[in-house]
C-alpha cells in the first residue's frame, strides 16, 4: 500500500484515532469490473477495511449501478448503507448524491474508495472545509484530478 500524505492550505484538524470516519465505496470501480461475484466483492471489502482501518464505529456507504453488484455487495458488506444508481455512472451518481445525507464535519475523516475523476469536485468541496479526505483506489488507476484534490491517497 501506498500512501501520501498533504497537508491543504484550508486544513484545520488533525487526525486521531478515536474520531469516525464515512467512507463512500465506488466498489465497481475498485474491484476493477462492472460486475463482480460474492467472493469478489467479500475480498474488496476485506481490502478496504485494512486499508482504511475502519471499526465498527465508521459509517460506509457503498455504490453500485447492477442490481446483481448490489446483492452481491450487499452480502459481503453487511451493516453498509447500500446505494443504487442505474446505468454508466449509476452508483458514482447515488454516492455523490448521498453525500448530501450527511454533516461531513461530523466525521474526523470522509473516505472516498474510487479512482473516478467525476468524484474530484465533491472531494475538493469536502477538503476545503477542512475535513481530512482520503482516497483509496485500486486496480492501479487513479484519476489526477482526484489525486490533486484528496488530502491522503491510498493505492
Amino acid at each position: 500500500m501506498k500512501i501520501k500524505k498533504e497537508t491543504r492550505s484550508t486544513q484545520t484538524k488533525t487526525q486521531t484515532a478515536e474520531g469516525r470516519k464515512l467512507c463512500f465505496v465506488d466498489i465497481e470501480n475498485f474491484v476493477g469490473k462492472s460486475s463482480f461475484t460474492y467472493e469478489e466483492a467479500d475480498k474488496a471489502r476485506k481490502r478496504i477495511e485494512k486499508v482504511a482501518h475502519l471499526t465498527d464505529s465508521d459509517l460506509v456507504v457503498v455504490g453500485t449501478s447492477a442490481s446483481g453488484n448490489f446483492f452481491n455487495a450487499k452480502l459481503a458488506w453487511n451493516g453498509a448503507q447500500q446505494v443504487w444508481g442505474k446505468g454508466k455512472n449509476g452508483g458514482d451518481n447515488a454516492l455523490l448524491e448521498t453525500v448530501a445525507d450527511y454533516k461531513v464535519e461530523n466525521f474526523e475523516e470522509v473516505l472516498f474508495v474510487t479512482g473516478d475523476g467525476i468524484f474530484a469536485g465533491m472531494v475538493d468541496e469536502i477538503a476545503s472545509r477542512g475535513v481530512i479526505v482520503t482516497v483509496i483506489y485500486g486496480r492501479g488507476w487513479c484519476s489526477n484530478k482526484l489525486k490533486a484534490v484528496a488530502t491522503c491517497i491510498a493505492a
